[in-house]
């Protein structure tokens, strides 16, 4: 059954089209080099938009005894909230800290135990696959602990015919459009109707996003309040701070 979502190919044939380099069995060549690039920037302009619920990801990581480093996934951006026990542990929260501040209090004390502390590095640097982000953990636990937590998601770069871009049904026309908007600005070196376009649709589709977020997301904390949202356990509040 065919899909109403938009490949890869789907946009730059869109985008070799509107710049008039299609042929009679579409783009190849240079031409065809250019509409990928040209869909990959629109795509990372669409990302980059607003902050989306559909590029929000639960994960968890189980710690060995002794390690105290950890690689995070290969699409991880940054936490959101921090990462945390199950609700079944009696554990607090990790409280996050500077890197440099994790390394120091190693240096001071070689204790096993629960995770307390968290910091996030940058890792090696490859140029197959970039750099991952890794997560150093103090003291070092002394047993196996699951550390859940929610992250934004880095999508990787469309490349096969058959990719599809992230995100539910409506907001594929919004996609289009800022690929469409980066071929007229690739084209005519000037902002113009394509990109009136991905104004409108914009509105629209935050509108529907903000109706897509859950009620519920779990604890999340910076590490001195807890702020919660959510039924049962946790519950959507107004905070007033007060000198």
């Amino acid at each position: 059954m065919a899909s109403l979502i938009y490949s890869f190919a789907n946009l730059y044939d869109d985008v070799s089209q509107f710049l008039g380099t299609y042929g009679s069995s579409g783009a190849s060549g240079q031409d065809l080099t250019d509409a990928k690039n040209v869909v990959n920037a629109g795509y990372r302009r669409f990302l980059s938009a607003y902050d989306w619920s559909f590029l929000r990801k639960f994960d968890k990581f189980t710690t060995t005894d002794g390690v105290w480093e950890y690689e995070l996934p290969e699409d991880f951006g940054q936490f959101i909230g921090e990462p945390h026990f199950s609700s079944n542990d009696t554990y607090r929260y990790l409280l996050r800290r500077d890197y440099g501040q994790i390394l120091e209090m190693k240096a001071l004390s070689d204790t096993t135990s629960y995770p307390e502390y968290f910091a996030i590095r940058a890792g090696e640097y490859e140029p197959d696959i970039g750099q991952r982000q890794i997560i150093g953990i103090f003291p070092k636990p002394d047993t196996a602990y699951t550390l859940l937590y929610f992250y934004s998601v880095f999508p990787a770069k469309l490349e096969a015919t058959t990719d599809v871009p992230i995100g539910p049904l409506d907001v594929m026309e919004l996609i289009r459009a800022f690929c469409l908007a980066e071929a007229e600005r690739f084209k005519d070196e000037k902002i113009g109707t394509q990109e009136a376009m991905v104004q409108i649709l914009l509105r629209d589709a935050v509108r529907k996003d903000v109706r897509r977020r859950p009620n519920s997301l779990g604890y999340f904390g910076d590490g001195e309040y807890e702020v919660g949202a959510g039924r049962g356990q946790y519950r959507t509040t107004r905070v007033t701070f007060t000198e």
